[in-house]
C-alpha cells in the first residue's frame, strides 16, 4: 500500500483488520470479486491476496483520483496496479457508469464505504446494482452501538460530523450518512438480498475512531463554520464531552453480513 510509506504502523493495522474480515467472508481462491467503494485500496489489496493469481478484483469508486491526503486515491491505485497484484486488480476511480460493469462476479464487497454515500436512496440503488452483478455479497460497516466505554466518543463524532457535513458539504468530510445496522438491513432487503450470516468484531484494532474524534475536536474549535448558534454551541459542548474520554479513543465495533 502506498500509505505504508507515510504511516506504516497505521497501515499494518488496517491490513490486519481487513484480513480478519476476509477470513469471515470466506471468499475462495480464484473468485471474481467486485469491490464497491474501494477508496485507497486497503481492502482491494487483501482481496487480491485472497483470490490469488487466478482470481480477479474490480474496484470501483466515484471519488476522483486526486481525492485524499496525504496519499491520493490515484497514488494508491497506481501503486497497487504496478505492484505484485497488478495482474489481478482493476481499479476504476471517478466511477459513474454501471453499464460498464460485468454481471458475472462471484462476490460483491462493500467494506466501510456506505457512510460516504450521499443518501439512503444511493445506498439502495447501489445494492440493487450489486444484486444484478454478483451471486453473493459481503457487507461490513461500523456499528453505531458502542460495546465498550472507549467507543462512545467515536459514536459522538460520527453523529456530529454528519451534521456538519449537511451544513458544509464543501468540507468533503468522510461521514455523510452514518446508517444504522437496522437501516442497512432494510436497504439490503429492499434491494433483493437475503442475509445468510452475521459477524461482529467487538474491538477493531484500527485508528478510524481516533481520526474521526480528532476531526470533530478540530471542527469544534473553529469559529468560521457559520453554523446556527444552537448547533455551534452544541458542537462545542460535545467536543468538551468527547475530550473528557481521551486521550485514547477506540473505534466502534464492526458488523459483517453475508448475503445471497
Amino acid at each position: 500500500m502506498a500509505a505504508y510509506a507515510v504511516s506504516p504502523k497505521e497501515q499494518l493495522k488496517q491490513t490486519a483488520y481487513r484480513l480478519q474480515l476476509a477470513e469471515h467472508w470466506g471468499i475462495p481462491t480464484g473468485a471474481r470479486v467486485l469491490e464497491i467503494g474501494c477508496g485507497q485500496g486497503d481492502t482491494t489489496a487483501v482481496l487480491a491476496e485472497v483470490v490469488g493469481p487466478n482470481g480477479h478484483v474490480t474496484g470501483i469508486d466515484p471519488a476522483p483520483p486526486e481525492y485524499g491526503a496525504p496519499i491520493t486515491l490515484g497514488d494508491s491505485a497506481q501503486h497497487l496496479q504496478q505492484g505484485t497484484y497488478g495482474s489481478v486488480v482493476d481499479m476504476r476511480l471517478g466511477f459513474t457508469n454501471w453499464s460498464t460493469v460485468a454481471n458475472d462476479y462471484d462476490y460483491a464487497v462493500l467494506a466501510h464505504c456506505v457512510w460516504y454515500f450521499a443518501s439512503y436512496e444511493v445506498l439502495v440503488q447501489t445494492l440493487r446494482e450489486a444484486r444484478q452483478r454478483a451471486r453473493k455479497l459481503c457487507f461490513t460497516e461500523w456499528s453505531l452501538q458502542p460495546l465498550h466505554p472507549g467507543q462512545i466518543p467515536h459514536a459522538f463524532a460520527v453523529t456530529f460530523l454528519q451534521l456538519v457535513s449537511k451544513f458544509h458539504p464543501e468540507l468533503e468530510l468522510n461521514i455523510q450518512s452514518p446508517f444504522s445496522e437496522s437501516k442497512i438491513v432494510e436497504a439490503l432487503e429492499c434491494a433483493g438480498w437475503d442475509i445468510e450470516s452475521r459477524h461482529v468484531v467487538e474491538q477493531p484494532d484500527v485508528d478510524d475512531g481516533r481520526w474521526e474524534v480528532e476531526e470533530l475536536l478540530r471542527l469544534a474549535e473553529r469559529a468560521d463554520l457559520n453554523l446556527p448558534a444552537e448547533v455551534q454551541s452544541w458542537l462545542k459542548d460535545q467536543g468538551a464531552t468527547v475530550r473528557a474520554y481521551g486521550p485514547d479513543f477506540a473505534t466502534l465495533p464492526s458488523f459483517s453480513l453475508i448475503c445471497t
